[in-house]
């Protein structure tokens, strides 16, 4: 994840609100101008975040908006920003794209999270073993999964 911040005013320094010279008070705490005014925008790389922390666990419905509250108790979430691409029915796993699909349509009701949808790209490379034979290939093709824009 990556947060993006953007201080309204300095900690619990009297911010002018307007053209008015009037004050205004933190949405989060009530008073007046304090750090709870930064805003806070939240980028998600969605590949990264499965493979990196939730494959292999038991929370992969992860609220990702009550995730960043509790990461950023203090900041006022502007918005978030989930970004992944669509992944195809592997014969391993053909139920795999439904679980996603499902997955992002939870996401997409939540109100401060938006889905941006890229695309992945599968080639056939060949790639190192990583303890080859004496004798024989060193070498074998696999399947390589890149994610794009």
């Amino acid at each position: 994840m990556r947060f993006e911040q953007r201080s309204v005013a300095g900690w619990h320094t009297p911010a002018r609100s307007g053209f008015d010279g009037t004050f205004r008070n933190c949405r989060g705490c009530g008073r007046v101008a304090c750090a709870g005014d930064a805003r806070t925008n939240v980028y998600i790389d969605g590949f990264n975040l499965f493979y990196g922390c939730l494959k292999g666990s038991p929370y992969k419905w992860l609220d990702i908006e009550a995730l960043c509250r509790r990461l950023l108790p203090k900041d006022h979430i502007n918005r978030i920003r989930y970004f992944t691409a669509l992944v195809t029915a592997r014969p391993g796993d053909p139920q795999q794209p439904v679980r996603q699909e499902t997955y992002l349509r939870a996401l997409a009701s939540l109100p401060l999270v938006s889905v941006h949808l890229g695309e992945f790209y599968v080639n056939r490379v060949r790639m190192p073993l990583a303890n080859p034979a004496t004798t024989g290939p060193t070498t074998v093709e696999v399947i390589k999964t890149e994610e794009k824009g």
